[in-house]
């Protein structure tokens, strides 16, 4: 093992000086929150209306699954307009990924 790892060891913010503190408080305050969406995407399995609730109450989101659900990929007859009808049609579990990959690219 690399001897500086051996010897590694974490510091309370006390013990840092002054500056070190300032650079700890300026990353801190970059860092962006996320989604407030996120978190209850993350949590167990959903019911077709419980995914549908949630995602409502995001417009942006809501347009970004219809546009997946009616990509070339899926070659449909005729559009799908509702996010209710894109859940029966993809599937509880494609619809979460596709919202949670749009949260996590809209947090960075």
């Amino acid at each position: 093992m690399p001897r500086d790892f051996l010897n590694f060891s974490l510091l309370e913010f006390d013990d840092l000086d002054e500056q070190q503190q300032h650079e700890i408080e300026l990353m801190t305050k970059s860092f962006q929150k996320p989604h407030p969406l996120l978190l209850p995407l993350t949590r167990g399995v959903f019911e077709p209306n419980e995914l549908f609730d949630l995602i409502k109450t995001d417009p942006e989101m809501t347009a970004k699954i219809l546009k997946a659900v009616n990509s070339p990929m899926f070659a449909l007859k005729q559009p799908i307009a509702s996010i209710h009808h894109a859940i029966i049609f993809m599937g509880v579990g494609q619809v979460k990924n596709i919202a949670m990959q749009f949260l996590l690219q809209n947090s960075t």
